[in-house]
């Protein structure tokens, strides 16, 4: 919505030298915040959608480490989020998942949760998340932080 999940995605992106992608919507939701988190975010959870993703195709088998981050709406991950980990759930098996996202008073502890509920825990290793204020995405504080995280996990600048 405000562009701070991608924001900290392109600063991980900018400290590890990643590849990016990008989980949209089909439909692209609103830019109007009180619209998108009033009512499309709010119905989208108790009617427990699943919107189509633009891209469904994406091959992630050449990745060993895969950064899966977003916002927290409602105390939630969006529910695109869930039609994510149901499109590629067999994909990531295997794999190191390492959750990020931005909130604004309610921390992260739902992406994670989703995450491990959806993909199911055996198979794939989960690294320490990250979760982040928005509104402090961009500042030379939350580039330091994303700096401690990466290096506690072994990432050092463009690894």
């Amino acid at each position: 919505m405000g562009g701070n999940t991608q924001a900290l995605a392109e600063e991980i992106q900018r400290q590890t030298g990643g590849d990016i992608y990008r989980i949209e919507p089909t439909v692209p939701y609103t830019t109007d915040y009180n619209t998108l988190a009033y009512t499309v975010a709010r119905n989208e959870k108790d009617a427990n959608a699943r919107p189509a993703l633009k891209e469904t195709d994406r091959d992630f088998s050449q990745y060993n480490y895969i950064f899966v981050g977003c916002p927290v709406w409602w105390f939630d991950v969006p529910m695109i989020m869930h039609t994510f980990y149901d499109t590629y759930c067999k994909q990531l098996q295997g794999r190191t998942i390492i959750p990020f996202g931005t909130h604004e008073m309610s921390g992260i502890g739902g992406l994670v949760r989703d995450m491990q509920t959806d993909l199911g825990i055996s198979g794939i290793t989960y690294l320490q998340e990250l979760g982040l204020i928005g509104r402090t995405i961009g500042t030379a504080n939350s580039q330091q932080q994303v700096e401690t995280w990466l290096a506690q996990l072994g990432f050092s600048e463009n690894r």
